[in-house]
């Protein structure tokens, strides 16, 4: 009986997290999950949830250790790819383009279309700079032009159209 009640717990828990989500409350996200962290499993989508809050109200360094747990120990893809763009643009961590290219590989194999999108982003910004790796507009291009057809953005839309501005 304890175990159908936690798991009742936890199935309103992510009830409300959900419709949280969608308020864009990520600050009472947090509230909600942060004191539970040593309590959830590392494979629970809460234990996601609230790594993601933390990145969207810009604490990276709670979200970062976060994902890198993900990462790290559970093979999580789409953490992979946050890890990566993490280590790429120092966000909550020292920049380091080797770790950032090393995660961004071991996410590329998932065909999750959002880790496909957070991959080929991070490499475009990689290769746009040479951040880690020879600077190569036209592979930066390729990149961003496959983040672009799998989800459509403006912002992508603009920053392709400023990078194709740079190949030509």
């Amino acid at each position: 009986i304890t175990s159908m009640m936690n798991q009742l717990d936890r199935d309103n828990l992510a009830t409300q997290v959900q419709a949280l989500r969608q308020e864009e409350k990520y600050q009472e996200i947090v509230g909600l999950l942060a004191p539970l962290v040593t309590s959830l499993k590392a494979g629970d989508t809460l234990f996601l949830d609230l790594a993601e809050a933390y990145h969207l109200l810009d604490n990276y360094t709670e979200a970062f250790k976060i994902f890198k747990e993900l990462a790290d120990n559970h093979q999580d893809h789409y953490a992979e790819a946050m890890i990566g763009g993490y280590y790429g643009a120092g966000m909550g961590v020292a920049p380091n383009p080797v770790e950032s290219i090393a995660y961004f590989r071991k996410a590329s194999v998932s065909n999750d279309p959002d880790t496909q999108h957070a991959v080929c982003k991070g490499m475009a910004v990689l290769y746009e700079h040479g951040f880690g790796v020879n600077r190569d507009i036209p592979l930066s291009f390729k990149y961003l032009k496959k983040a672009l057809n799998i989800y459509n953005s403006e912002d992508l839309a603009e920053s392709l159209e400023n990078l194709k501005k740079k190949v030509v």
